[in-house]
């Protein structure tokens, strides 16, 4: 299925940072261990819909943090692919270890966490849902 965002007048769409049609970055509070509550920063990079819905984010958390996920809709599957750093990251009873180049797919419809221990992770996160409707 094509994209709907793309007319014949637009055969490519590019996301240009900070500048594209999506939502601009947002932050939001994770716990710290150390040091009490720290900034993760999200950005939507794209939303895909059609007989699914595919999120796109870019997700940084910075050392020593820790964010419990929010379960989605059923049948969700969550991918992180990590650019850079280590993260502990999956279904929240069998969180894996995680590097730089690492791909980790896992039902994003229980609960699910991802964990920072001395470096920061810098995670690209593709949220797979069912349509609803």
């Amino acid at each position: 299925m094509r994209d709907p965002d793309l007319t014949d007048d637009t055969p490519v769409s590019v996301h240009d940072a900070g500048h594209g049609p999506v939502p601009a970055p947002r932050s939001r509070w994770a716990r710290c261990p150390r040091s009490g509550r720290r900034p993760v920063h999200e950005e939507l990079l794209r939303r895909i819909s059609g007989g699914h819905s595919l999120e796109l984010w870019r997700l940084r958390l910075p050392p020593h943090t820790a964010v419990d996920g929010v379960p989605h809709a059923p049948g969700t599957t969550e991918h992180l692919l990590v650019a850079s750093g280590r993260l502990h990251a999956g279904p929240a009873d069998d969180l894996r270890t995680l590097g730089a180049g690492d791909l980790l797919a896992f039902a994003g419809d229980a609960p699910h966490g991802y964990r920072t221990d001395d470096e920061p992770a810098d995670v690209t996160v593709v949220i797979a849902s069912p349509a609803i409707g």
